[in-house]
């Protein structure tokens, strides 16, 4: 788990073991093709993707059955993602589908789905100054007392990029690990040393691709509109599947997004936008 730093506690939060995994929940309340939920268990079946299956039980202990065909990168993805989720969900916590960055005037986070450019932003922000804070997962302390902003947890500061970025970022891909041969992304590894446990969240952007002509920013102003944009966004589970294993989910959402400025972002399938939308971004966040 070459992502993760060094522990710089004696006794870990989370304890990892190989053994048996039995195949389904007795009685889940959310079964899915990948995964089976119960308020405390969460069963990952990924014996097809990486050769195993995992059983996280009460946010502190995550044990992984394997067969012979293990791929161990593709396990690290899976711990990495779904696994450390929910980890994170069985604690109370709320993990993000998205990337954090810290610039100058606070912490930014990135969020969309999958192919909607958080990964290449967050690149081209690092080239401007920022520092990612997290990839791909981004935990908001909904636990904390804070007066005015939320805090998010600082995590893997691994970038999973896809080749034609490397491409066009002239980044040698011979020097990077192929974490999905599928799709054809690449892990960069960024330094971490100087990160913080956490930062407060200055604001949020929703990343989304549509077959519009040019980049707009819409500032989103109601906690109504916020929600409903946020409905997928949830790291690995949709807000309604979440809400009826953890009820508090929707209302810590609710909470997170009505304290903290969200700005939708909507730009083209077809060109290349990533410059002008870090224009924007910037000037933005120097305001």
């Amino acid at each position: 788990m070459k992502e993760l730093r060094p522990a710089v506690f004696d006794v870990p939060d989370v304890m990892i073991y190989f053994g048996e995994v039995f195949e389904h929940l007795s009685k889940p309340a959310i079964e899915h093709e990948r995964f089976e939920i119960s308020d405390q268990t969460w069963l990952i079946k990924s014996e097809e993707y990486c050769g195993a299956r995992l059983l996280v039980k009460k946010g502190q202990n995550i044990t992984i059955e394997h067969t012979d065909d293990l791929n161990q990168d593709r396990l690290a993805l899976v711990l990495l993602g779904m696994a450390f989720t929910a980890i994170h969900f069985q604690l109370g916590r709320l993990p993000l589908h998205g990337n954090t960055l810290m610039g100058k005037a606070g912490a930014i986070m990135l969020v969309g789905d999958s192919g909607a450019g958080k990964s290449t932003l967050s690149l081209a922000l690092t080239r401007k100054g920022y520092k990612l804070v997290s990839d791909d997962l981004s935990i908001v302390d909904t636990l904390g007392e804070y007066d005015e902003k939320f805090r998010v947890f600082s995590g893997c500061t691994r970038l999973k990029l896809w080749e034609e970025t490397c491409i066009h970022y002239d980044i040698n891909m011979s020097e990077l690990n192929l974490i999905d041969s599928n799709r054809k992304k690449f892990g960069l590894e960024l330094e971490s040393e100087e990160l913080l446990f956490s930062y407060k969240l200055n604001r949020i952007y929703v990343l989304t691709k549509s077959h519009c002509t040019s980049i707009s920013f819409r500032h989103i102003t109601t906690t109504a509109e916020k929600l409903s944009i946020f409905g997928n966004l949830l790291s690995k589970i949709s807000v309604s599947d979440a809400q009826s294993v953890w009820p508090n989910v929707f209302s810590n959402l609710a909470s997170v997004l009505t304290r903290t400025p969200v700005v939708l972002v909507e730009r083209p399938i077809s060109s290349w936008s990533v410059p002008k939308l870090i224009e924007k971004i910037c000037n933005i966040e120097t305001c």
